[in-house]
């Protein structure tokens, strides 16, 4: 019966996906179309996000270690879909302007639930063969949809308006909610005294977070490999800085979106081949290192005279392999963490992601003449080195427990 959910899945993750994707590009392109007060909104609509984000996803892997996750990806779906709807049918653009923020808090707080809800219901609702393959596929068609969907958005946003595009999101969050309502009741097994335990008190919940991170730290490879994907984060906030100066740094107007197409290409193809690839920790951290190695070829022709072909290609092998090592570490925690503790891990790793990224990008900014081409070879050795290191780290472990 389970491989009737894994189709069911696929469809719900894409149809939210394309809601997140749309609701995001749309209502940014009409803020930005605002002039100098739409600058400082969508100041506010992204910083807000992000806030959120950080308060609400230990919450909601408590939460979802103690309740039904099938219920609360059809609740979130639901309240995302008739937000939208809703916010569609507002006539006054001013009074849309606030709405929209107000609106994009409150997706970003069911997201929150629906990201760890999703990631932890995957290893009951498969077989445990196919949880790799699964989240190789999802991700295959998520970085698919990434580079269609603007253009989809695009269509939508400028030929019908902002309401349509907005109706579109709560379309796309009621057909998620329907594949959701699919998949087979047997889904989940929790005991309803431990769905009761959540209504207990405030105090309850953060005692169980704490547990949660008990459990991460008692974990050795869980919580080294947090560890490493903190400090890689830390730097990739750098690269996400540096990639839009890219035209400056190359003195060419096409070098950004050339780099995000290739990019967009090597995301595609690591998601579709990382399913060929063995889940364990050796191959995760070799992922990881070649990444860097990726970043490292984008600087090369600005020491060199080679052709930007080099620039490009390396882009295209960074989120080839990065592709490939995110899809790793989520199968990997969803086979090895224990189902009584998976939404608590999933949303401290991602809560720890987030922390780490605004540091890196307040850091950057701060580093004078950071805006050149010798910054990408840092970021690309200090990923390859740290990679390298952790690796070599636990081949010494290995070697010394076998002798003892």
């Amino acid at each position: 019966m389970k491989k009737h959910n894994y189709a069911k899945l696929i469809i719900s993750r894409l149809l939210d996906q394309v809601g997140n994707v749309t609701y995001d590009y749309a209502n940014s392109v009409w803020i930005a179309s605002m002039g100098i007060i739409g600058h400082k909104y969508l100041g506010i609509y992204q910083i807000s996000e992000t806030i959120i984000s950080i308060i609400f996803n230990p919450i909601a892997g408590a939460i979802a270690d103690r309740t039904n996750r099938k219920k609360i990806l059809l609740v979130t779906d639901f309240i995302s879909a008739l937000i939208c709807i809703l916010v569609s049918l507002i006539g006054n653009n001013q009074v849309l302007l606030y709405c929209i923020i107000i609106a994009n808090i409150l997706l970003a707080i069911t997201y929150s639930f629906s990201s760890t809800a999703f990631k932890s219901i995957v290893p009951q609702a498969l077989k445990s063969d196919k949880v790799l393959s699964f989240n190789s596929s999802v991700e295959t068609c998520l970085q698919i949809l990434n580079v269609l969907s603007p253009i989809f958005t695009y269509f939508i946003y400028y030929t019908f308006g902002i309401r349509v595009a907005l109706l579109a999101n709560g379309f796309s969050f009621a057909g998620s909610f329907l594949a959701i309502l699919t998949i087979m009741e047997d889904v989940e097994n929790k005991d309803k005294t431990e769905k009761v335990t959540v209504k207990k008190s405030i105090f309850k919940l953060f005692n169980d977070i704490k547990d949660g991170l008990k459990y991460i730290i008692s974990n050795r490879e869980l919580f080294e490999l947090l560890i490493l994907s903190a400090a890689v984060n830390f730097f990739l906030s750098f690269y996400n800085f540096l990639l839009p100066f890219s035209n400056v740094i190359f003195k060419n107007q096409e070098v950004y979106s050339k780099l995000l197409f290739y990019s967009a290409i090597g995301a595609i193809l690591g998601a579709f081949l990382s399913k060929f690839t063995s889940n364990t920790r050796k191959t995760l951290l070799l992922l990881l290192g070649f990444s860097g190695t990726g970043i490292m070829c984008i600087a090369l022709p600005t020491f060199f005279s080679v052709s930007m072909l080099i620039a490009y290609i390396g882009n295209l092998t960074f989120m080839f392999f990065l592709t490939a090592y995110n899809i790793h570490f989520v199968s990997r925690i969803q086979e090895k963490v224990t189902d009584e503790y998976l939404g608590r891990v999933f949303s401290t790793v991602f809560t720890i992601a987030i922390l780490f990224m605004p540091l890196g990008t307040a850091t950057i900014t701060l580093i004078p003449s950071a805006v050149n081409g010798s910054m990408f070879i840092i970021i690309g050795f200090a990923i390859t080195i740290m990679s390298l290191l952790m690796f070599c780290f636990n081949k010494h472990i290995f070697r010394r427990n076998s002798k003892s």
